[in-house]
């Protein structure tokens, strides 16, 4: 679990650099500095409470993202180009640019489904519909076509279930007060 110090959005792949004259391809290669595109400070009465209530979370920076971090070395570059994010996801660095916008505090808590260390299997990236419901012809059809992602899909699975109890763990500690000090 990691709670928000500020949220950032960066960098988190390699870069395509137009071929020189004598090249004949494009060649892939990673900025060379931090790239930290925006940054948002999070309330610090909010972080200092959420802390307070759930002991175990780590603070920190995390990292939005607008793509699926799907590979070991996207989250890798991101984790070097945010300045050390402890958590990277779709969602935070959206909240902070409306909670900006709107001039209102900010606070973030992320649960972590799957570990810096580990790619989605090709099927996660094909298991929701727009509704979030599961679309299970596209993941069995993946299945089909490369039978070998099924372990890393369990794994996914399982990281999944495991962060939703977390989250639900972290509501239930937060309480009532969950909207927030000054609301």
């Amino acid at each position: 679990m990691v709670i928000a110090e500020r949220i950032v959005t960066a960098r988190h792949s390699l870069l395509a650099e137009a071929p020189q004259k004598e090249e004949m391809a494009f060649e892939l290669k990673p900025k060379k500095a931090t790239t930290v595109e925006e940054q948002w400070r999070c309330d610090n009465g909010w972080r200092v409470a959420m802390a307070a209530r759930i002991e175990s979370a780590h603070q920190g920076i995390i990292a939005g993202s607008d793509a699926i971090l799907d590979t070991a070395d996207a989250k890798s570059t991101l984790f070097a180009n945010s300045g050390g994010a402890l958590a990277a996801d779709m969602e935070s660095h959206i909240a902070a640019r409306f909670a900006a916008w709107r001039r209102v505090p900010l606070a973030a808590l992320r649960v972590i489904s799957d570990a810096a260390d580990q790619s989605l299997p090709p099927a996660a990236l094909t298991a929701l519909n727009p509704d979030g419901t599961l679309a299970l012809g596209r993941v069995l059809g993946s299945l089909l076509t490369k039978p070998w992602q099924l372990p890393a899909l369990l794994r996914t699975g399982r990281g999944s279930g495991k962060a939703f109890r977390q989250l639900l763990r972290c509501r239930n500690l937060l309480g009532v007060g969950l909207s927030g000090p000054n609301l």
